[in-house]
């Protein structure tokens, strides 16, 4: 069921249990000017609320670490804060993205780590200090397939105990997917959420021993 939203201020709205600023609200218009995104950091994707609607009926444990690769804005991370007390990092290519993330954060009252890296660069020491790793439309080019396998094996070795990504259905996720499942312990669902207005696509969890 939808929240509602207790929100008066125009250009907001309010998702599993997060308060979103849509691109017309004048901090983000104000942000707008100052920083560019250039990774596709530029606006709130879909599939972060079907992760969040996943998360919703699979729960992460009581302040357990996370991180978000390809954070972009971070609402998956801020919903993970909000709802489970997560201790969460979000990362992403271009540090661009972070001031949003920090703005919406700072509207919902939790803190948000960030770090500013490629996938590569994610190393099992680093990956070994969380319980799961999160992405939404992380998986949208070619190239990107193997790099965020190679992610997912990392992860996996590090004791990461779940990896857990988000998308549409575009075919590179599908071949991640398959990919995982000819090695690890891989659920892919098709999934939809109606809050905040109906949406669909897939939810690929790939579990550690």
């Amino acid at each position: 069921m939808p929240y509602f939203n207790e929100y008066c201020e125009p250009n907001t709205l309010q998702a599993h249990g997060i308060v979103v600023l849509e691109k017309k609200h004048h901090a983000i218009k104000t942000l707008k000017r100052k920083h560019k995104p250039s990774i596709h950091g530029h606006k709130l994707w879909h599939s972060s609320f079907l992760l969040m609607d996943y998360l919703n009926f699979h729960p992460l444990p009581n302040k357990a670490s996370l991180l978000e690769v390809g954070c972009g804005w971070g609402t998956t991370s801020i919903f993970c804060a909000k709802r489970f007390n997560a201790k969460a990092t979000g990362v992403d290519l271009d540090p661009s993205v972070f001031p949003y993330l920090q703005i919406l954060a700072d509207f919902n009252q939790v803190t948000i780590n960030t770090e500013q890296a490629p996938l590569e660069k994610l190393s099992k020491t680093k990956l070994a200090h969380h319980h799961t790793v999160l992405g939404t439309d992380i998986c949208f080019w070619d190239e990107l397939v193997n790099k965020v396998y190679n992610l997912i094996r990392r992860s996996l070795q590090a004791g990461v105990k779940q990896v857990v990504l988000a998308d549409p259905g575009r075919s590179t996720f599908h071949q991640l997917a398959e990919r995982c499942s000819k090695k690890y312990s891989t659920e892919c669902h098709p999934w939809y959420t109606q809050d905040p207005e109906f949406i669909s696509g897939y939810i690929l969890c790939v579990n550690g021993s």
